[in-house]
Formats: structure tokens, C-alpha cells, sequence
């Protein structure tokens, strides 16, 4: 059946589909990029942002860069056209601008660490999905819904 005779829905639907096979192909042919990506700010970096966070210190900084490069490889994975969304982009923003004044670092270290555990959460999930899926779920997994969203294709 050609496109002519889908509705409009069912065209949105193909084209959502489409998108996401997309990222899905994506996902699979920079994953060995992702995955050490992935490495790199897990672990004891993982531990080491949350922590100073909570110490206060102002090595909390430090993580803007991982967060940077966690979204440039989002975006590079990204479907042709398609933005992250503009919510992830408030939190993303918010994050790498943060500067450092005067004033408590615990305020000024929020939107950073909230920053930085969304860009992880969404590449830990990217590195998952993009490992498990061979195709196009016809149920998602939250998380791959998750991502899905992040691409503004859910």
C-alpha cells in the first residue's frame, strides 16, 4: 500500500518508525565509540561527580566537559533532522553555563550534576538499546522509550 492511501496518523506513525530504525542503525554503528564513552564517565567518575556535589567543592565543575561530550556523541547518533529535545536541552543548557561566583556552591552545582546524570542516564540507555535491539520493538522497554523521546520520536 503506497502512501497515498495511509492517513495522516499512519504516516506519522511510518515516519516515527522509520526515525527510530534510523537511530537504532546509528546506535549500532558508532557503539564501540558509545561504549567507551560510556566507560569513561562511569565509575569511579560516576562516584567522583556526585560526590562533590555533596562535599561542595568546586571540582564539580569538572563535569561540564564530560556532560559536552556526552551530548556531542548524542547528537552525532541523532536521526538526519531530527534535535534532542527541548526539555533535555533546558537541563543541558542550564548545566554547562553554570559559572563559578561567589555564592554556595551546592546551588550553583545542581543544574551540573542534573546535567550531567541526564546525559549519562540517556547514554547508558543509548549503549543498552543499542546493544539489545535488533529491530524496532513493537513494546517498548522504558528505556528505550526514554531515548525515543530524547529524539523527539515518542
Amino acid at each position: 500500500m503506497g502512501n497515498a492511501m495511509l492517513t495522516e496518523w499512519e504516516l506519522v506513525t511510518v515516519d516515527r518508525d522509520e526515525k527510530a530504525r534510523e537511530l537504532l542503525a546509528n546506535l549500532k554503528e558508532h557503539s564501540s565509540e558509545l561504549m567507551e564513552l560510556l566507560d569513561s564517565v562511569s565509575g569511579r567518575r560516576y562516584e567522583d561527580v556526585v560526590y562533590r556535589f555533596y562535599c561542595g567543592s568546586y571540582k564539580i565543575y569538572g563535569a561540564q566537559e564530560n556532560t559536552d561530550a556526552i551530548v556531542e556523541a548524542l547528537r552525532k547518533v541523532a536521526p538526519k533532522g531530527i534535535p534532542l529535545s527541548p526539555i533535555f536541552e533546558r537541563i543541558y543548557q542550564a548545566g554547562v553555563s553554570a559559572k563559578q561566583i561567589d555564592a554556595e556552591i551546592t546551588e550553583q552545582g545542581k543544574p551540573i550534576l542534573e546535567a550531567f546524570l541526564h546525559a549519562r542516564y540517556f547514554l547508558e540507555m543509548a549503549v543498552k538499546y543499542g546493544d539489545e535491539l535488533q529491530d524496532q520493538p513493537a513494546y517498548f522497554p522504558c528505556g528505550w522509550a526514554a531515548v525515543l523521546c530524547l529524539y523527539q520520536i515518542r
